[in-house]
């Protein structure tokens, strides 16, 4: 295999970068077969307890805030459609948010009302947390995939079995609060997605190398990630969504053939299997260079290192590698 590209060096020693903090979204238990296969420890009798992680990131010149993902919310019985009701019972997943221990909650309406841009990795229930506080600042931009857009548009109640809620984001009829990304155009304009390192497809978000959009399809239509500098000389984090549920599947020894379950009674939990797996290669191709820190939204293994120091989370910033 021929080395993986590596990502583009500070343009300057004034090189713009973004600070990280970490977000605790609530816990969610699971089947662990939903995302594991027999081989990575999946069990049909063995539970998998997982966190929903949220990223606030703050860029180091203009202190623009830029939050990727809002995890559960405390309201969820009240937030999220009948269809994913029904989902939750039939799994069966268990939510664990503890009132006032949301992203909402721990941020506050004086954090919430600061917020520039909120970027939702994908429609998922545990992705979404509740978006009205910020829809109500009639400040934050949303940053979503088209697709997402898309399924949100003729989401809960318009179409009554939908997942998704069709007042996730802010709508009217110019939608200048909602920027829908693709590698073929957002909102009808041309965008410059250009490769970075083994990802084919990364949009410059503000435009001064410090933070990419990055295309990540396989798990659900319209999934991004985010990639973002985190220092001035050379650090960066990979804040990875759902395009794997578990670092074993990402750092396996014969990463050509990344297996995900397939056999379990609700279907792979990847619509595109094949996309899926070739994502997960090059986030594996990313982990392998200098200075890179590789985070997905239900880091096990982190929050179980983490849970309990106080530093971890905000407003502890994440150390730079």
């Amino acid at each position: 295999m021929p080395p993986s590209p590596k990502l583009p060096p500070p343009s300057s020693s004034s090189q713009p970068y973004c600070d990280v903090y970490v977000l605790h979204g609530g816990n969610i238990e699971i089947p662990s077969t939903l995302v594991l296969a027999e081989s990575d420890g999946g069990r049909e009798d063995e539970p998998l307890l997982i966190p929903c992680l949220s990223f606030l990131l703050v860029h180091s010149k203009s202190k623009k805030t830029f939050l990727f993902d809002l995890g559960v919310s405390e309201n969820w019985k009240e937030c999220y459609p009948p269809a994913v009701q029904k989902l939750m019972k039939i799994a069966p997943f268990r939510v664990d948010v503890a009132p006032g221990r949301d992203v909402n909650a721990t941020l506050g309406t004086e954090k919430i009302d600061e917020i520039d841009y909120i970027c939702l990795s994908h429609f998922h229930w545990d992705h979404v947390g509740d978006t009205k506080p910020f829809i109500d600042n009639r400040r934050s931009v949303f940053v979503v995939g088209k697709e997402t857009l898309e399924l949100v548009e003729r989401g809960y109640p318009k179409n009554q079995e939908a997942y998704v809620s069709g007042e996730l984001l802010p709508f009217s009829p110019s939608n200048e609060r909602i920027l829908a990304l693709s590698p073929t155009g957002a909102n009808g304009n041309p965008q410059e997605w250009a490769p970075i390192g083994p990802f084919p497809y990364a949009l410059d978000f503000f435009k001064d190398g410090s933070l990419y959009i990055v295309d990540a399809p396989g798990h659900c239509p319209g999934h991004i990630n985010v990639l973002a500098r985190t220092s001035s000389d050379g650090g960066w984090v990979y804040l990875g969504g759902d395009s794997a549920h578990s670092r074993k599947l990402i750092l396996r020894e014969s990463p050509d053939k990344v297996e995900v379950p397939v056999d379990w009674r609700l279907g792979c939990v990847h619509m595109d299997k094949e996309a899926s797996e070739d994502t997960m290669r090059r986030i594996r191709e990313v982990w392998g260079l200098p200075r890179v820190r590789v985070m997905i939204a239900h880091d096990t293994e982190w929050y179980e290192e983490n849970k309990d120091v106080r530093e971890s989370w905000w407003p502890e910033k994440l150390p730079s590698l």
